[in-house]
């Protein structure tokens, strides 16, 4: 350490406190491109937004709040995302942040575009979903730890 020059010290420190904060700092340690892309840890950090199908073959999406039903919700690939990429159990589903309804993941081609798609399910009182919502939301991880986030438009029924 004598021959340490105090250079060395702040990028050795630095490299340090980017192993112990998860990669967050990555951006900033003059380490070769080669090994780090600051686009490659972003989308760790930041969800990417995917498209979300809220009672797949609806167009209104009606939901009644009172409802015990349970909601499906496909989460939709595109050519950029693969939805089987999703851990379903890393998903929330609406204001209180529902989470999948008893292993009733399924792995189809919702949308009949010729990929898989993740249809999960929602129990309509766990997601908090209230009278005048015209909006419910969906985050989630994939299995790699990419943060997801993807929303629809509702209908609410049954409203007194």
């Amino acid at each position: 350490m004598k021959n340490m020059n105090r250079e060395s010290i702040v990028r050795a420190s630095l490299v340090l406190l980017v192993l112990l904060s998860g990669v967050a700092l990555i951006p900033y340690v003059d380490l070769p491109d080669t090994l780090f892309s600051w686009r490659l840890f972003a989308g760790l950090y930041q969800p990417t937004s995917v498209a979300i199908d809220v009672i797949p073959g609806s167009d209104t999406n009606p939901i009644d709040p009172e409802s015990e039903a349970v909601i499906p919700v496909a989460i939709l690939t595109a050519a950029e995302f693969d939805a089987t990429a999703v851990d379903p159990l890393s998903v929330n589903f609406g204001p209180r942040g529902a989470e999948e309804d008893d292993d009733q993941v399924q792995v189809e081609d919702v949308d009949e575009d010729g990929d898989l798609d993740l249809l999960l399910h929602f129990q309509t009182p766990d997601t908090g979903i209230q009278c005048g919502d015209t909006h419910v939301s969906l985050t989630g991880k994939t299995f790699g730890g990419r943060a997801i986030e993807g929303s629809d438009s509702i209908t609410t029924v049954g409203c007194n």
